[in-house]
């Protein structure tokens, strides 16, 4: 298996073939939706 690089730069391709939609709550959570319906959160 050829060993691929990091991304160091944003891709908007990648971007968009991943995350469905974001969610920003008034406590400054902002919880990323993907397309296969997992989410994570980032707290700001």
């Amino acid at each position: 298996m050829k060993k691929q690089n990091l991304l160091t730069v944003f891709d908007e391709n990648v971007w968009l073939s991943m995350v469905d939609y974001l969610t920003v709550h008034q406590d400054g959570k902002v919880e990323f939706t993907f397309l296969d319906g997992s989410k994570t959160e980032l707290k700001c």
